[in-house]
């Protein structure tokens, strides 16, 4: 027994049908190129047993607020020594080397927290991923840093999505990663340029790709 075609349904297709055609000779394109994403769940640290693993983990940290996680998986160089006083990029390079330590933790979640808010509320990032592109002699974080026990060291590329409010941005970022006992630390600069946070000297070639839409749905 053959199944009859609602009247409804009917009407329905005809005007499905009559809309796209009114949209082409309007010339206005049946596939929207605005990106339509959605953004699923966030990705869940991957612990710091790999150099990739590591510099993975700093940002998920990062992006759920976990401050001082990320510290612990990270080293940041105090240029100038002193509670908070960090230099610009060009201070550093005008002055030789001011090497006075590493950023300690609450500095570090201070600073964090007024930059990026609670919670990592400031920042969404998405797609983290990470790859080695080279390996480093150890032995010059020694002379550099004072850091004798750097089992390896390497150089990675991180990159990813940022989320802003209606657009989506990629990013990626070369840092040196060492190697310590069983694990593994990202090395940051510690500086940044004026006018900026320091968190943004995290990220490198930040390139538009999309409209957000639909991610309310």
């Amino acid at each position: 027994m053959t199944k009859k075609v609602s009247p409804g349904l009917l009407i329905l297709v005809f005007l499905l049908t009559l809309g796209l055609f009114i949209r082409l000779l309007g010339g206005v394109p049946i596939i929207s190129t605005d990106l339509v994403y959605s953004p699923g769940k966030s990705q869940n640290p991957t612990g710091s047993k790999t150099p990739e693993d590591a510099v993975k983990s700093f940002y998920i940290f990062i992006d759920n607020g976990a401050y001082e996680k990320a510290w612990e998986l990270s080293l940041e160089p105090d240029w100038k020594g002193g509670a908070g006083a960090y230099g610009y990029r060009e201070e550093i390079s005008s002055s030789g080397k001011a090497f006075m330590g590493f950023t300690g933790k609450e500095t570090f979640v201070k600073r964090l927290n007024e930059e990026l808010g609670n919670a990592g509320s400031g920042i969404t990032l998405r797609s983290i991923d990470a790859e080695v592109i080279e390996p480093i002699d150890p032995s010059i974080f020694g002379e550099s840093y004072g850091l004798k026990n750097v089992r390896d060291a390497f150089r990675v590329r991180a990159k990813g999505n940022i989320l802003g409010a209606c657009t989506i941005f990629r990013w990626e970022k070369e840092l040196i990663v060492l190697g310590f006992g069983k694990g593994y630390k990202v090395l940051l600069s510690g500086t940044k340029n004026k006018n900026s946070y320091f968190y943004q000297s995290w990220f490198s070639n930040i390139e538009r790709i999309g409209d957000l839409r639909g991610s309310q749905q």
